[in-house]
């Protein structure tokens, strides 16, 4: 009686290619045909949760690839970024350069007609200029460093991916 209390009874209507396979299944392995539904029903939940534990940590994985992906994308508009600014300043610079040499030729050839007033005014515009160039310097040399972080950074960060 006790086992009674533990079984439902039920019909099943199955295909018949597939009762065949079942029944000599069971029949391979000394089962009843009862016993192999009851044994293939019983692991197929038992699979659910390893796959549902499979399913996630690939979730988890593709999120996490997802992520440096991001990261990636994000070094690519910093750098451009930079690189753009860069080449703002080094063209700045050039043209600073090119400003601090006519001013340097001018003084020349003041000094060389006598004419001191004019001596003095562009020896002290090639002062000021010449404060403007090395700032311009300074920032240059700052952003090429930035740029080399940055790209170290990220090319780090695509060898990972």
């Amino acid at each position: 009686m006790e086992d009674e209390d533990l079984y439902t009874r039920i019909t099943l209507r199955i295909p018949k290619d597939l009762h065949l396979k079942l029944s000599e299944q069971a029949k391979s392995t000394s089962k009843s045909l009862n016993a192999e539904i009851i044994g293939r029903l019983s692991d197929s939940f038992q699979s659910v949760p390893s796959e549902s534990v499979e399913i996630g940590i690939n979730v988890e994985a593709i999120e996490k690839r997802l992520e440096k992906k991001n990261q990636a994308f994000h070094y690519e508009m910093l750098l451009h970024t930079l690189r753009s600014q860069l080449m703002n300043f080094e063209y700045r610079l050039k043209q600073q350069n090119q400003l601090v040499e006519r001013l340097q030729s001018n003084i020349d050839s003041a000094d060389e007609s006598g004419d001191l007033k004019a001596v003095r005014n562009l020896t002290a515009e090639l002062h000021s200029e010449e404060k403007w160039q090395r700032d311009l310097v300074r920032e240059v040399a700052s952003l090429r460093a930035e740029y080399d972080r940055l790209e170290q950074e990220r090319s780090a960060l695509a060898a990972s991916l």
